[in-house]
Order: C-alpha cells, then sequence, then structure tokens
C-alpha cells in the first residue's frame, strides 16, 4: 500500500504448502528443511515462473500493480546460473521484468557477495529492481545498502511492530526511515495491517519528509547566504580596483596637463615675440 496516494500498488508472492486438513504450514518449518535438500532452488523457480504467468495472464497491471516483490533465496544468489535462468524465464513468458522486484536477505549477503553482485548487475541491467528484505533484523549491516544496488528497504516485521509499542523501537525506525529518506531510498514496513498502524507510519512518513525538506531548505539558505556574502568581498575589491585604476589614470593625466599649460604659454610667448618683431620691421 503506497501512502503518498493511498492506494495499493505492489505485493508479494510467498510460498506456503496446504495440509490435508486445509491449514497452512508455516514457512519457517518448510524453508529450512527445503534448504538443507537442496529443494528451494526449484521451489523460487516455480514461484518466479508462476509469478511471471500470473502478470502475463491476469488483470493486475490494468488494475494498479506495478511491482510483485519475489523472494531469492541464498541458494539461488549464490548459483552463478540464476540470472540466466530468470531472464529465460521472462524471455518465455513474454513479460517485462519492470514489474518485478527480487528481494534478498541479509543471509544471502553474508554467503557469497560477489556470486550476488554478479547476479544483481546482471538482472537489473535487464530491468529487474532489487529490494534488502528483513532489514533490521540480524545483523542489519548498514554497508550492505552503501554495497548493494538495491532499490527499496523492506523493514522486518517484528521491527515494524514493535515500533508501536516499544519506545527503542520506535527511535530505530526513525532513524532507519530518515536514513532512507536522506538518500532517496522508499521503504516497505512489513507487517502494517490496522489502519491504526498505516495512520501512525504515513505521519512518521510525513514528518520524516518534512524534516528532511527543512534540512535541504536551511542549507540552501545557508549556501545563499554564504555566496551573498562573497558577491560583497568580490563586489569591495573590484570598487577598490575601480578607486586604484581611477588614481592611477588621474596621476598620469596630470603630467600631460602641465606640459600642455606650458606649451600654450610658450606658443603665447612666441606669438607676442613674432608681434612686436613684425612691428620693428615695419617701421
Amino acid at each position: 500500500h503506497e501512502i503518498s496516494i493511498n492506494k495499493t500498488t505492489s505485493c508479494e508472492a510467498l510460498a506456503r504448502i496446504r495440509r490435508q486438513d486445509g491449514s497452512l504450514l508455516s514457512p519457517g518449518i518448510f524453508i529450512p528443511v527445503a534448504e538443507e535438500t537442496g529443494l528451494i532452488k526449484k521451489i523460487g523457480e516455480v514461484v518466479f515462473e508462476k509469478v511471471c504467468r500470473f502478470l502475463k495472464n491476469s488483470e493486475a497491471i490494468e488494475l494498479g500493480i506495478n511491482k510483485i516483490h519475489v523472494n531469492l533465496s541464498a541458494v539461488q544468489c549464490d548459483d552463478s546460473q540464476t540470472s540466466s535462468l530468470l531472464i529465460n524465464i521472462i524471455d518465455k513468458v513474454d513479460i517485462d521484468p519492470k514489474y518485478i522486484t527480487l528481494e534478498i536477505t541479509e543471509s544471502a549477503v553474508s554467503s557469497n557477495k560477489e556470486s550476488l553482485l554478479e547476479n544483481m548487475n546482471t538482472l537489473i541491467s535487464r530491468g529487474f529492481s532489487f529490494s534488502l528484505d528483513d532489514f533490521g533484523k540480524g545483523e542489519s549491516n548498514l554497508m550492505y545498502i552503501v554495497e548493494l544496488p538495491v532499490d527499496s528497504l523492506k523493514i522486518d516485521m517484528d521491527l515494524s511492530k514493535s515500533f508501536f509499542i516499544n519506545s527503542k523501537a520506535k527511535v530505530v525506525v526513525r532513524s532507519i526511515v530518515n536514513m532512507a529518506n536522506m538518500i532517496n531510498l522508499p521503504i516497505v514496513s512489513e507487517g502494517i495491517e490496522s489502519d491504526f498502524e498505516v495512520k501512525q507510519i504515513s505521519k512518521e512518513e510525513y514528518e520524516a519528509k518534512l524534516n528532511e525538506a527543512t534540512k535541504q531548505l536551511t542549507t540552501q539558505v545557508a549556501d545563499l547566504l554564504k555566496e551573498k556574502e562573497q558577491l560583497q568581498q568580490q563586489n569591495l575589491l573590484l570598487r577598490k580596483d575601480l578607486d586604484n585604476v581611477t588614481q592611477e589614470l588621474r596621476q598620469a593625466n596630470e603630467p600631460t596637463e602641465k606640459s600642455t599649460e606650458q606649451f600654450l604659454a610658450q606658443q603665447k610667448m612666441l606669438t607676442a615675440q613674432y608681434t612686436r618683431d613684425m612691428t620693428v620691421a615695419k617701421l
């Protein structure tokens, strides 16, 4: 649910196993088994292809769903063939990968970062986007945000829920939101379900963006004042330079003015002398 427009714009594809009595088996039970037996890779492929076919054959995109999030297991991230496998599936189904966000967890990053980055860069070049899942759980290494080309950040469900009941969690979540806004990284808070929770998170998001906008405006004003001061100093220097040049020109013109006066005086004296001489000659 996108808070800014109050509309559901994305969803997440989750694998579930239904028991014979109709109840659902928790992924916390079957996912570790699938990882141990190696079946997790096949499950990931099946889920991804089902998502592609769902986007192709349903009206999800027309109804405003612009992203479906799909989890990548640590095994898939380690496999150098994962990117080519996923690309083959989207080509086969003929779906634009811009509608798919692949989610990676910290465990996947810590397993084999070099292989993960190769897969990520290849998939990003084809139009996929990535999200760092379960942030706030486990190590929560901030360098993952710096080093990985992720497009969004998903706050862990337990941390999101703790926000409403624990003052420390509230400070942590606010810090994460502020940090993400500063680097233009969209945030998804997992586990937000009730109207009350949505309103509270909306308020936090609004206040965080308002604070960031205020900081940016304050910085811009400070920069403008500094620039104004620099221009004033430059203006003073230019005035001093102009005064110096004017003084130099005046000093340079002074000898010329004196020479002109002397020339005129001499010319006047010669004229007078010539007049006297002519008068004597006539006599």
